[in-house]
């Protein structure tokens, strides 16, 4: 629903009709420019970003013995 509102707020639209007009390629749009949005917001705050919280810990065990077998 929060993704539904942010959708209607940026785009001057109603609630329902960001339901009934948007397809799900206008939501993954929507929702990925808002994460990296908060990343740049995150970096440009002087705080630090942890990028290990975007990826499970298999995800990064399997980039780790791919990196260890070139």
């Amino acid at each position: 629903m929060l993704l539904v509102d942010s959708m209607a707020s940026k785009y001057g639209m109603l609630p329902t009709e960001v339901i009934s007009n948007a397809t799900t390629q206008d939501v993954q749009i929507h929702f990925n420019v808002e994460a990296y949005r908060d990343d740049e917001r995150q970096r440009s705050s002087g705080k630090p970003v942890d990028l290990n919280k975007q990826y499970t810990q298999e995800e990064l065990q399997d980039i780790w013995q791919k990196s260890r077998s070139q």
